[in-house]
């Protein structure tokens, strides 16, 4: 399978200006980018022989995640719409 470019480095190919954006804007895509770093470091997990270097790339894919559920957490503080509509979409699938 190859990796398709990721989404950051779209947005700063093409100029990427964040003025006008609003803080919220800005936090969605920092979490667009915080998960094209989580699926490249597992990609590339799976496909290293070390086992030191798989073990250090999961780990910085988990921190990837932390980095979103801070994201996260300033969005819900930002966007009041943020926690009402996440927890009606797991609703839905439950």
């Amino acid at each position: 399978m190859k990796f398709k470019e990721f989404m950051l480095n779209e947005m700063l190919s093409n100029e990427m200006n964040l003025n006008g954006k609003t803080d919220d804007e800005i936090l969605r895509m920092a979490i667009v980018a915080e998960q094209d770093a989580i699926v490249l470091y597992q990609l590339m997990a799976r496909k290293v022989k070390d086992k030191k270097v798989k073990e250090v790339l999961l780990d910085v894919a988990r921190e990837e995640k932390v980095h979103i559920g801070e994201f996260k957490g300033l969005l819900e503080m930002l966007d009041k719409e943020e926690i009402p509509t996440e927890k009606e979409g797991k609703d839905e699938i439950l």
